[in-house]
């Protein structure tokens, strides 16, 4: 979504990365070659694929370039703050916003992914295959690596940083509880690491662990068989909220996640209150499936039909 409300940014494996105006969805333009990006104050940064070499571009609303910058493997990329891009893949790279490179760093690992940003930007944490980084954005180094195995960088594996310098991640490799000739199925282990890179907890699982970490927060919000639980940052289980819950999301609301449930959209504050309710009557009888940012207030709501067809919705959020 662009900080003035007027284009909502959309990617897909077929067509590309997509600006439409959030009046009537018209497209105002296209990047049919576009991975994915990240949204400035007034453009949007790509990265798309140039004849088998990656290139992160600059364009403003109105779809015009103001500059291309080669990232060679580049998977992805995260904007701080202060304007500096991050990009992640055969090295990883900060650019400033005018598309200078400020300083480009090799993580001796396969191809680095999924960056994050610590609360007050000064860590960024990537994961590849095998480990999880930590790295000083300020000192331009590597505070630690921890192993962190992560199947074909499954995107259950992306870091989750806390308010208060913690990490959540989550691991995902062969189940070794088979035996090795049989090994089929998948053991996955949720954890929170500190400033350090020391395991605080963990929990192991034959399956994956929907959770979310509320923005200014240091608690994680896992959805369970049972419903949502809610764990501070030391692991110990505090509020449990019952119910058959969907999707879990975050946008920019200090201390608040979103819920999709077969009765519509519910917005929590950490603490477990309500904050917002959505029923599906609302939605003409569609299904919630996710939630994204707008501008201020302003939240957008996807649901989709019993054919599978999608419908987006604007919210004000309370």
């Amino acid at each position: 979504m662009s900080d003035d409300s007027q284009l909502l940014y959309a990617a897909d494996v077929v067509t590309g990365i997509s600006a439409l105006r959030t009046a009537d969805a018209t497209p105002v333009w296209t990047l049919p070659s576009g991975i994915n990006g990240v949204v400035g104050p007034n453009e949007f940064y790509a990265l798309s694929d140039r004849n088998g070499t990656t290139i992160l571009q600059r364009t403003n609303s109105a779809g015009e370039i103001a500059w291309r910058f080669t990232a060679t493997g580049a998977k992805s990329v995260v904007r701080a703050p202060n304007g500096t891009l991050y990009v992640s893949g055969g090295y990883l790279w900060a650019i400033n916003e005018n598309g200078g490179l400020v300083w480009r760093m090799e993580l001796q690992d396969s191809y680095p992914g999924m960056p994050e940003l610590s609360a007050d930007g000064k860590t960024l944490y990537l994961v590849s295959t095998t480990h999880v980084f930590a790295v000083d954005t300020e000192k331009v180094r590597l505070r630690w690596r921890v192993d962190n195995p992560c199947r074909s960088l499954f995107p259950e594996c992306r870091p989750r940083p806390l308010a208060d310098g913690k990490v959540a991640i989550e691991s995902v490799e062969p189940d070794k509880t088979e035996p090795q000739t049989l090994r089929t199925g998948l053991q996955y282990q949720l954890r929170v690491l500190d400033a350090q890179g020391k395991t605080l907890w963990a929990r192991d699982d034959r399956s994956t662990t929907e959770y979310v970490v509320p923005p200014a927060a240091s608690l994680l919000v896992l959805r369970t068989n049972f419903g949502l639980e809610f764990v501070d940052a030391s692991g110990k289980a505090g509020r449990k909220e019952p119910g058959r819950w969907g999707s879990l999301g975050v946008t920019r609301q200090p201390g608040v996640f979103f819920a999709c449930s077969l009765d519509g959209l519910t917005g929590f504050a950490s603490d477990g209150r309500q904050e917002l309710n959505i029923g599906n009557d609302k939605l003409e009888g569609t299904m919630c499936s996710g939630v994204s940012d707008g501008r201020g207030d302003l939240l957008f709501l996807e649901s989709r039909d019993i054919y599978d067809r999608y419908s987006l919705w604007s919210v004000r959020f309370p």
